[in-house]
């Protein structure tokens, strides 16, 4: 590596499609190689372009690369911007939802430490300027520095970009190349895969969040609602409002399992995160900082789902509370219905008997009881078999024996009284 040369290592995060893999690259370097492209790149300035595909992350790798200038950061970051550009131009939706950008190079021989600070301090002035220069740290792959990330300004959708600096010495220069900041499958590329993906699932969560609390919101209201209508006065509003809480609850149910899924992949991704920074033996205090943020964002994604859990078993609860209301109000409506019948039923028995007993022995010589006997015993047999019908349906066994017992007896009763009338 020429010690005397700036770098700009860009890494493009898109959410990947298979159709889509290797299109961006081609229209890039058809860009980039006609005669009438949009993107000025000096004569003297490399850039070589590289697709690295993942599991659902499509990265592109731009690399820069310039001789020592008046203005090299100035020159790197304006030819970064004019890529940008076109891919935001023309990419559309499909635009990247994160980049890392590491500003690289070589620590010159027989410079001083205080080379380190003109460098990180030259390059904040370009990519924020007025504002401090981030912490330098130091690492086995040189002096490192990490600066304010964030949205990139009048973009739609948002792309979340990230800015560090590693000034390398010349003896580790090669290793550190190959092995820490090029190496496709370790090293920088994966720690920025992995960080920059806890940082979208957290994002997401954030603008997720705001919907699950307005369910949980619009859930209570309906409890309370429902809790409300459960007056007798009211009563006629429960299905309604049963109905409604149903709706809603199926609603954040689905809100919750999103919610999840994030939070899933994020403890995948911080444990990827935590597993390749022991791997590469990276001390980093940025990077424990930033495992320590997205443990946060974790700790309150889990904190939203146990409230929402609270809210869901009250919810369930209810449900269940008001199944057995319902379940016990209808079995008392059958068994009024059933009365009911039975009462008419008894009723249509009473004429029956009566209009029987005067039919038989109307055109025979036999006189009719008297007429209280006969209306007593009708009576009798008219509530006693629907008693024993309905207690038999009821699988009250002794009520309906007696019942039938009593309805046998007033039969064999009336026949008995009408025998003893005419002797």
């Amino acid at each position: 590596m020429d010690q005397h040369r700036y770098y700009l290592n860009a890494l493009f995060f898109f959410a990947e499609t298979n159709s889509e893999r290797s299109k961006l690259l081609k229209s890039l370097e058809k860009e980039l190689d006609s005669p009438a492209t949009t993107i000025d790149i000096l004569p003297d300035m490399e850039l070589s372009l590289a697709l690295i595909p993942t599991h659902d992350t499509l990265i592109l790798q731009a690399m820069f690369a310039m001789n020592a200038e008046a203005q090299p950061w100035e020159t790197l970051v304006a030819a970064y911007n004019r890529i940008l550009g076109w891919i935001i131009e023309n990419q559309r939706k499909k635009i990247p939802w994160a980049v890392s950008r590491l500003f690289h190079t070589v620590f010159p021989p027989g410079e001083s430490h205080r080379y380190l600070h003109q460098t990180a301090d030259s390059l904040s002035e370009n990519i924020q300027p007025g504002k401090p220069t981030g912490k330098q740290e130091q690492m086995p792959y040189g002096w490192f520095w990490s600066f304010e990330e964030g949205f990139i300004d009048q973009q739609r959708p948002k792309t979340w970009q990230r800015d560090l600096l590693l000034i390398t010495p010349q003896a580790r220069a090669e290793k550190v190349d190959s092995l820490f900041l090029n190496h496709p499958h370790q090293g920088l590329i994966r720690l920025e895969l992995y960080l920059q993906k806890c940082k979208h699932l957290a994002r997401q969560h954030n603008s997720i969040r705001e919907a699950l609390n307005r369910d949980i919101s619009l859930l209570r209201e309906e409890m309370l609602e429902h809790l409300v209508a459960s007056d007798f006065n009211r009563i006629h509003e429960e299905p309604r409002l049963m109905e409604k809480m149903s709706r809603q609850l199926m609603r954040f149910l689905t809100q919750k399992a999103t919610v999840e899924i994030l939070l899933n992949s994020l403890r995948g991704n911080q444990a990827l995160l935590s597993e390749h920074l022991e791997s590469v033996k990276l001390e980093s205090p940025h990077y424990d900082e930033q495992q320590a943020w997205v443990s946060r964002q974790a700790e309150q994604i889990e904190s939203d789902l146990r409230n929402a859990g609270v809210v869901q078993e009250s919810v369930y609860s209810i449900q269940d509370i008001q199944r057995g209301a319902e379940a016990s109000r209808f079995e008392r409506a059958s068994y009024l219905l059933g009365y009911t019948a039975a009462l008419l039923a008894g009723i249509s028995l009473f004429n029956s008997f009566l209009d029987i007993w005067s039919l038989v022995l109307e055109n025979s010589p036999w006189m009719l009881p008297a007429a209280w006997l006969r209306i007593t015993l009708s009576l009798v047999g008219s509530v006693a078999i629907p008693l024993a019908a309905t207690w038999l349906i009821a699988r009250r066994k002794w009520q309906a024996l007696v019942a039938t017992l009593v309805s046998l007896v007033t039969v064999a009763a009336m026949v008995l009284v009408t025998i003893l009338s005419n002797l």
